[in-house]
């Protein structure tokens, strides 16, 4: 039998937030977990940013073609002590992709921050920004 590895908390999600997003807003695409039959499903890899951008203290967007799915993972964001916003969106063509930062950037601008530092959403070779 090898050696017993013990994983550091910040490997296992169970880590403390340290505020390093505090006052920041953040949107998260693909937000939702997709329903899996197993006994014990794997959580999403959106679901687990917009919950630990929420623990570092972020207001999250959680964006998803599943309403239900993103409003579960809003909850969780909630649960973390931070504001969460659900944005039903099927990102699969740019105009949707634009239409979903359009939405984001209306619920982030009308929060209290008075900016949002926001890079360029690159869709096919052109970009498109907010903020």
């Amino acid at each position: 039998m090898g050696p017993i590895v013990t994983l550091p908390a910040e490997a296992t999600g169970s880590a403390p937030g340290r505020g390093r997003l505090a006052g920041r807003r953040v949107l998260v695409v693909g937000a939702g977990t997709r329903p899996s039959p197993e006994p014990d499903p794997p959580i999403g890899n959106g679901r687990v940013i917009a919950v630990l951008a929420a623990r570092e203290g972020a207001a999250v967007a959680c964006a998803d073609r599943d309403p239900g799915a993103a409003e579960a993972t809003a909850a969780l964001v909630r649960g973390e002590g931070q504001i969460a916003a659900v944005v039903p969106a099927d990102v699969a063509s740019p105009e949707a992709c634009a239409s979903v930062v359009e939405e984001s950037a209306v619920w982030l601008l009308s929060g209290e921050s008075s900016y949002v530092n926001a890079h360029p959403l690159i869709l096919d070779g052109g970009a498109t920004s907010f903020g």
